[in-house]
């Protein structure tokens, strides 16, 4: 379904479907899927806040996916991502 003139959009998807061949580990589904026309693509993901009612709730959530490792070199959940790409390529 487009999303503007240039930008087309689709929801959920394996990692191994967009890349066309199967992965060491699997790093989860894909929740959405964008592409432009000049060939820029991007990956999202999408959270549930359902359950996060104050801003530092959700900011508390929110942390768990910053792409980076805690003090004891613990990635969080977006870094495991991350790490999974970079083992295929």
């Amino acid at each position: 379904m487009p999303v503007c003139k240039s930008w087309d959009a689709r929801r959920g998807g394996k990692f191994s479907q967009v890349l066309g061949r199967g992965l060491s580990e699997d790093p989860g589904d894909i929740d959405v899927l964008a592409w432009h026309l000049d060939g820029r693509v991007m990956l999202l993901e999408c959270e549930d806040l359902q359950f996060a009612k104050t801003p530092s709730e959700i900011a508390k959530q929110l942390s768990k996916f910053r792409g980076k490792t805690d003090e004891k070199g613990r990635p969080d959940l977006l870094a495991r991502h991350f790490e999974a790409r970079k083992a295929d390529k």
